[in-house]
């Protein structure tokens, strides 16, 4: 595997320079236990507690426009549940969110074992914004759209690393703009954009887990790996898992062959327990500061 960073622009060209948002048909359904229950093509969208039509529809185009974009790239991500429909649950707050599943201080969750995503409605629906948040709306917009990711990615979860599914979720989240718009024209740009948002500074300093660390995580061990770092420290993997990922995608044709070839034994293969990315710690160590110094971030390594 070649040791220079360099990026590729016909990878970059393989996807649309803008995705704009799909046109989504929201069907009604029977009443879903304590909730109600829309269809889109390819997602079974329930909602607990108040939540407007248009809240429910913003979000269901989010799922479609996302899905449509992770299908078209070319190293072939897609790999949804083996179900008529995926499930997406929308909670209006924060605590049936929690008492149901989800994460708790989490914006969304991807529950694999339910093969659905859990969304804490309190995070996006317009009074919990205009009562103010965290994180702006669209980064929380960013996070769902995270969490949908693995979604489509349901079949190679458990079976890929898991730096390179948390990285691909954290790729795709870089590369949404808001409601259901998808850039892809300029991406490094947009990478680092999206870095100093999560980072909240106008500082260049960006801290990373070390790569040896990431690389060692499976996707059972993730979270809990996540969980033992200080809270102001929890994206530091985030953003180490995303820069490998950019490092094999748009690092040329070699690193994104691998991908593909391994994609594809993650997607033939079912009953493999796991399928390696071969990853060079020293080697990807030494490659990213340079070359994310360049467009203005300084990488440093938290040991």
């Amino acid at each position: 595997m070649a040791l220079v960073y360099f990026c590729m622009i016909a990878c970059i060209n393989a996807m649309p320079a803008k995705v704009v948002p799909l046109k989504v048909l929201l069907e009604p359904q029977a009443d879903h236990a304590a909730g109600k229950l829309w269809y889109t093509q390819h997602f079974a969208v329930a909602t607990f507690g108040e939540a407007s039509l248009d809240d429910v529809k913003k979000i269901a185009v989010i799922a479609e426009t996302t899905l449509w974009v992770v299908q078209q790239h070319p190293i072939g991500l897609a790999l949804l549940p083996d179900v008529p429909r995926a499930n997406i649950e929308i909670y209006a707050d924060t605590k049936s969110y929690e008492t149901a599943g989800g994460y708790v201080g989490t914006a969304g969750f991807y529950e694999g074992r339910k093969q659905r995503v859990m969304i804490n409605g309190s995070h996006y629906f317009g009074a919990a914004l205009r009562a103010g948040r965290g994180l702006p709306p669209a980064t929380d917009e960013d996070i769902l759209v995270h969490e949908l990711v693995h979604l489509c990615m349901h079949g190679h979860i458990g079976r890929l690393p898991a730096w390179f599914t948390e990285g691909v979720a954290e790729y795709f989240a870089c590369m949404h703009t808001s409601g259901g718009n998808f850039s892809f024209a300029q991406v490094d740009q947009v990478l680092c954009d999206h870095l100093r948002v999560r980072y909240a500074t106008d500082a260049p300093k960006i801290l990373l887990r070390p790569v040896e660390e990431i690389a060692a995580l499976s996707s059972s061990n993730w979270l809990e790996y996540v969980v033992r770092l200080p809270e102001q420290e929890r994206y530091h993997a985030y953003a180490s898992g995303l820069l490998m990922t950019h490092f094999y995608i748009n690092g040329g044709k070699e690193r994104r062959d691998l991908l593909m070839q391994q994609l594809r034994l993650s997607s033939e293969k079912r009953f493999l327990r796991m399928v390696d990315i071969p990853v060079d710690a020293a080697a990807i160590s030494k490659a990213l500061p340079p070359y994310w110094r360049e467009k203005g971030l300084q990488l440093v390594w938290n040991n």
